[in-house]
């Protein structure tokens, strides 16, 4: 006759282990909605990068450059800012 294999019982959670697992999946969620929002700036970036040199192609009055240059800026320091937010979200998740 085989003997069955013992199933190991799931350990009962301690209030630590529940506040760390809770932490875990609010890490992995908000790193999920930067990363939408990380891929929706630069899309917002390549459209005004787009804009830019078209206006620069078409010879645009040097205000509206101004105007998308500044614009591409801001996009550009945005994407900066979610990605270092986004990496140093990683290094806390492995720790």
């Amino acid at each position: 006759m085989k003997k069955k294999a013992k199933t190991a019982k799931p350990k009962k959670q301690t209030k630590k282990n529940q506040t760390v697992a809770r932490d875990r999946e609010q890490v992995t969620a908000n790193s999920k909605a930067q990363w939408h929002a990380y891929r929706d700036l630069r899309a917002a970036t390549d459209k005004a990068w787009t804009k830019l040199r078209a206006d620069i192609k078409r010879k645009a009055p040097m205000e509206t450059l101004i105007k998308d240059r500044n614009a591409l800026n801001l996009l550009l320091g945005e994407c900066n800012y979610m990605t270092r937010e986004y990496i140093s979200m990683e290094e806390q998740a492995k720790k």
